[in-house]
């Protein structure tokens, strides 16, 4: 007879069930959200000629490997590091989990405003669905909670630099 051991890993995070579905539905709705405000941004812009997107706006917007780094994985993993501790500190505060998603939803879009004003819409829906994923998985585990943060960032930055080099 042979005994089997079951041995496990130290670094192994047991994951309820759900975890990696929620991880590609957040993804996809960051990413759809934020394709349908754009559509409709510029659609309306073209429909009334409002000047909000001038046409040459991203004329002189250019790339290099090392923006493209910036953009897909560092400021991801800065940008929810900070969104986590935003959050701790809200509910260290006493606020409940929906003021401090909707607060840091809001201080995440203004901020990203300041950079490019049309972005106000896209991050707004983008950090209400990084700040849910956060808050809701957060009473499992700070790393699912983390990952439920920044994959949907980096997959909706990802796909933002590739249209880019599609079609930019």
């Amino acid at each position: 007879m042979h005994n089997h051991m079951v041995v496990s890993h130290p670094s192994t995070v047991t994951t309820r069930p759900g975890f990696y579905m929620a991880l590609l539905c957040y993804s996809i709705a960051t990413v759809a959200g934020a394709m349908l405000i754009v559509a409709v941004l510029f659609t309306i812009n073209e429909l009334f000629d409002l000047g909000f997107i001038p046409q040459d706006h991203y004329d002189n917007f250019s790339l290099n490997r090392w923006d493209t780094l910036g953009y897909i994985v560092i400021a991801p993993i800065i940008e929810t590091y900070l969104l986590a501790l935003i959050i701790k500190l809200g509910l260290k505060a006493g606020l409940t989990p929906l003021k401090v998603g909707i607060a840091n939803t809001l201080l995440w879009a203004i901020l990203h405003s300041l950079i490019n004003p049309t972005s106000f819409l896209g991050s707004l829906w983008n950090f209400s669905v990084f700040s849910y994923g956060y808050l809701h998985w957060l009473s499992d585990s700070f790393k699912q909670a983390y990952l439920a943060a920044l994959v949907p960032h980096v997959v909706l930055n990802s796909t933002i630099i590739i249209l880019y080099f599609s079609f930019g």
